[in-house]
């Protein structure tokens, strides 16, 4: 995904008008995921329950914010784009392919391992959590049965990720449902309360660095970057009062986070890379 947004050839499609579904001027997420995956799914955007489907959004906001590469399509346009897309059944992964998206996820010792927890209902404590694993690998919420018991390449793939594990290569998480849903109410509860006390964009909250703490003028400000409008984005200080700055400290504390984690709202260790951050502003 951050491929196809980094690419200028590519534009978001908008609805154009208010619908019963969606508002005027918001992402067609359904089409933008059909773009981005070739075709292969229209879910990647997804939020009932599907947590990388947020942060998925937020990314796609930020750069929209920043770069303004839009296009607005009506009806007949998305149904024709939509009819140009490769069919489901020819966009099924062929076994090769799944083996060579595991073994290059793998191969990069930053991508982390979520594990079951111990005293874990299901599962041993320490092995992985197959279904969550799978949608990092896969970057889908959609099941591709990539670590299934039913096929030997399936067992050959557990095999690869347990090597791995056994070597100590990953990092690895402890996944727990509830507590991560607790990390991402936290998470978002400091972000909504710093960026309505701070009048600050999402794109310079998103920029918000550990140690951003400062004083400005005998005030305490926080120090970000400026990305709207400027190619350059220069440092600059915003005043905040004392919550703020508390708020700040708890996002630091947060669980998940690490000492080289600069970012408070990319991505937990035990969750995922981005925060929802699609708060609606006249400023953004």
């Amino acid at each position: 995904m951050q491929q196809w947004l980094a690419d200028p050839a590519n534009l978001v499609p908008l609805n154009p008008h208010d619908s019963r579904w969606q508002p005027k001027d918001v992402p067609i997420w359904a089409l933008l995921s059909r773009s981005i995956t070739g075709g292969a799914s229209k879910k990647i955007f997804e939020i009932g329950g599907a947590k990388q489907g947020v942060m998925r959004r937020s990314a796609v906001l930020r750069m929209i914010e920043e770069t303004g590469r839009v296009e607005t399509l009506g009806p007949l346009e998305v149904r024709l784009r939509v009819s140009h897309f490769p069919t489901q059944v020819s966009l099924k992964r062929s076994r090769q392919v799944l083996d060579d998206t595991l073994h290059r996820w793998l191969a990069n010792p930053a991508n982390v391992i979520p594990v079951h927890a111990n005293g874990a209902a299901s599962g041993r404590a320490g092995e992985p959590v197959w279904s969550r694993l799978e949608e990092l690998v896969l970057e889908t919420p959609g099941q591709m049965s990539l670590f299934n018991n039913t096929s030997q390449a399936s067992q050959r793939r557990r095999e690869a990720v347990l090597h791995v594990l056994a070597t100590g290569t990953h990092p690895v998480v402890s996944y727990e449902r509830k507590l991560i849903l607790e990390l991402h109410m936290l998470r978002a509860a400091c972000y909504i309360f710093v960026a309505a006390l701070s009048a600050m964009r999402d794109s310079e909250i998103q920029e918000i660095q550990r140690g951003a703490l400062t004083q400005h003028y005998g005030s305490p400000a926080i120090g970000s970057r400026k990305v709207k409008g400027d190619s350059s984005t220069p440092r600059k200080n915003w005043w905040i009062i004392e919550p703020v700055a508390q708020t700040l400290a708890v996002a630091e504390r947060r669980p998940g986070t690490t000492p080289t984690s600069s970012q408070h709202w990319t991505r937990d260790a035990s969750v995922s890379r981005r925060q929802p951050t699609s708060t609606s502003s006249s400023r953004r």
